[in-house]
């Protein structure tokens, strides 16, 4: 009589095997199906007494990437990233968001919008908003004739 060494795990295994295939090229099907528009930017705003700064994340933005606009005491900060799909290349996993994104942000009278500058630098967009001025009250002697 011949012994065999049995792997009481070895359909577990072969099935997690299988399972993992088709997860993967379903977890792909459905990522590549997928409507790539529902993502923002994540950044900050800080405020001091001469201005406000926005400071908006955009690894891998060039600058023509980016728009910026300003209607009425509305900015606007719009991109897109396009997912670049490579033939030689499956994909396990993909954690970056893709598409269009959109940020409004309402801004106060007090903004300068004549002296308003944007730069990005190392993908961080650091907007400057230079608030204008308040004109201090002064007090008018008045003389007497």
């Amino acid at each position: 009589m011949t012994l065999m060494k049995i792997d009481p795990f070895w359909d577990i295994q072969e099935w997690n095997s299988v399972f993992d295939h088709l997860y993967r090229n379903h977890e792909m099907r459905v990522l590549k199906d997928l409507p790539l528009n529902n993502w923002s930017p994540t950044g900050d705003i800080s405020e001091t007494t001469t201005e406000i700064t926005f400071t908006v994340e955009l690894p891998g933005f060039e600058k023509d990437e980016i728009d910026i606009a300003l209607n009425k005491n509305v900015l606007s900060i719009s991109g897109e990233r396009k997912f670049k799909e490579n033939e030689k290349r499956d994909f396990h996993s993909i954690e970056r968001s893709y598409g269009k994104f959109l940020r409004n942000f309402n801004l106060p009278s007090t903004v300068n919008s004549k002296k308003i500058d944007a730069a990005l630098k190392n993908g961080v967009l650091t907007i400057h908003l230079p608030k204008i001025k308040k004109t201090e009250p002064r007090q008018i002697h008045v003389s007497v004739s």
